[in-house]
């Protein structure tokens, strides 16, 4: 069949066709960006948690060493520097 034997109706249904297969292309091509852009903010996410998981556990293990000389000095003026080094370390920490 040549394109001077179509009907309109062929050609229009041909061009629908068409028109249709590039919006569902770029419609899969938007969808697939999108997958991957949050595939990257997952993988950040969990890079974040591991690295706030390690601070808890710095910061649990530094808070148990102080509450220990805090607990051995008697409390006082040491436990005003024993608060301020840990506030050092928890803001060291916590910075990403």
């Amino acid at each position: 069949m040549t394109v001077a034997d179509d009907s309109p109706e062929a050609r229009l249904a041909r061009w629908i066709g068409r028109d249709a297969e590039i919006g569902l292309a770029a419609q899969r091509d938007q969808l697939v960006d999108q997958l991957a852009a949050r595939d990257r903010e997952i993988a950040d996410l969990r890079e974040r948690l591991a690295h706030l998981t390690n601070a808890v556990g710095q910061l649990r293990a530094e808070k148990a060493k102080l509450v220990g000389l805090v607990q051995r000095r008697g409390g006082g003026s040491f436990s005003h520097q024993a608060y301020r080094r840990l506030r050092s370390v928890v803001g060291r920490l916590v910075r990403p």
